[in-house]
C-alpha cells in the first residue's frame, strides 16, 4: 500500500527503513524523553529498529498491526 500526495506519501514500513528510523529516534530523543519512559541505549540502534520492524511486519501478516510511515516526496 502506498498513498501519494503532492508533498508526502504514506506506505508501510520495510526492514530497509531501520537505519532512518533509528536516526529519527536519535534526532528526537530529547523531545520524546520528556513524555515517554526512558529507553535503553540499544533502542537507538539500527539493529534494534530492524528487529522491531520485523516483529511489526510479522504482526501485519497476521492482521494485528499496520505500521506505516509518512515520507517526503
Amino acid at each position: 500500500m502506498k498513498l501519494v500526495g503532492k508533498h508526502i506519501y504514506i506506505r508501510f514500513y520495510k526492514t530497509a527503513d531501520a537505519n532512518e528510523l533509528a536516526n529519527l529516534h536519535i534526532r528526537n530523543r530529547e523531545f520524546f524523553q520528556r513524555v515517554c519512559p526512558l529507553l535503553p541505549e540499544v533502542f537507538y540502534t539500527e539493529e534494534h529498529q530492524k528487529i522491531r520492524l520485523e516483529q511489526a511486519l510479522k504482526k501485519t501478516a497476521e492482521g494485528q498491526v499496520y505500521p506505516f510511515g509518512i515520507f517526503l516526496r
